[in-house]
């Protein structure tokens, strides 16, 4: 068995052989893994080599770690894995928000539209008008991605940063939403402000009574 372990070597990646795979490249070499797969595995083992059975369900605690590994390494690309692996996709977002729990799995985690901090930090400063930061939706999800790994809010993360987030215009916002009528697609475009960002300040204000609310009576008459 030393000597297929041996030939199984070539088959690894990141460390991890899979049967799936093996069938494809070798059917010889599967049918004498297959037959033996106990003893091949304990010896790969022993050399820092796992084998995953990726024929059948792979989706469990057990199994998903090799799987991930196999095919991304130490870092996994959410926005690929999702399109690419849609199981294991499906498996995590069963588990709770995926990126959360493929940091549990040991995982760094990125996106197709993942910036470095660095990145970050010289487009804040492009963006940085008297003193203040004014967020678009693209740069709000990047902000969101990096302040989450770091358990902070937005706001928190930018000042962090050296800068700002520039304010909503709270009796814009009420004024479109509640005067004007306007949902908040539309008040997103207006303001270029994330709808969830908008949702979420609107309905504070409301909670808190509004600030100059157009819509309460003797105020905010045109």
């Amino acid at each position: 068995m030393k000597h297929t372990a041996k030939l199984l070597l070539k088959y690894a990646r990141n460390g991890i052989v899979s049967l799936r795979h093996l069938k494809q490249q070798n059917y010889y070499l599967f049918k004498v893994v297959l037959s033996n797969l106990a003893v091949v595995r304990d010896t790969l083992k022993r050399n820092g080599i796992e084998i995953i059975d990726d024929l059948v369900s792979w989706c469990n605690p057990e199994t998903i770690r090799y799987y991930l590994q196999y095919y991304y390494g130490d870092t996994v690309n959410l926005t690929d894995l999702r399109t690419a692996h849609p199981a294991a996709y499906k498996y995590l977002s069963q588990e709770g928000k995926p990126y959360e729990h493929l940091r549990k799995l040991g995982f760094n985690v990125i996106y197709n539209n993942t910036m470095s901090e660095e990145e970050l930090v010289a487009t804040l400063a492009s963006r940085n008008e008297n003193g203040k930061v004014k967020l678009d939706r693209s740069l709000y999800l990047k902000l969101f991605y990096r302040a989450s790994l770091k358990g902070l809010d937005i706001e928190s993360y930018v000042q962090q940063l050296g800068f700002q987030i520039e304010k909503i215009d709270d009796n814009l916002l009420l004024y479109l939403k509640d005067v004007e009528g306007k949902s908040f697609y539309e008040i997103a475009k207006i303001m270029q402000v994330p709808k969830s960002t908008l949702h979420r300040r609107y309905q504070k204000l409301k909670q808190e009574g509004g600030i100059n609310d157009p819509c309460r009576k003797g105020e905010g008459q045109r």
